[in-house]
């Protein structure tokens, strides 16, 4: 699956990837990185701090990292190609995240 979205992302130029993720208020948030660095990321996710999203964390426990789920790919249809992937927030040791939306309703 992965190799077929990397085609994918060759054929169709896209050189932006956004990875977003949903609080438990509803509210998406997301970040991006570029086609290169998304093998990475697929594997190991992609770090971000989570003490800026209201109610999620505290400063204490604050890092976090996406992990893209390969089943929610989709190039998006904008004139510069994007693409986008749904993702599961986790600790960084890998546990899940209890907050995390796709984890609650998993």
């Amino acid at each position: 699956m992965i190799k077929d979205i990397l085609k994918t992302l060759e054929d169709e130029n896209v050189k932006i990837i956004r990875f977003k993720f949903v609080d438990t208020s509803g509210r998406i948030y997301g970040m991006s990185t570029t086609r290169k660095k998304l093998k990475k990321v697929l594997h190991s996710g992609i770090s971000f701090d989570s003490s800026s999203i209201p109610k999620f964390s505290n400063i204490y426990e604050s890092d976090m990292k996406l992990f893209p789920d390969p089943d929610t790919f989709k190039v998006l249809p904008y004139e510069r190609k994007e693409a986008s992937f749904i993702c599961d927030i986790k600790y960084p040791d890998g546990k899940q995240y209890e907050k995390c939306t796709r984890t609650l309703l998993k």
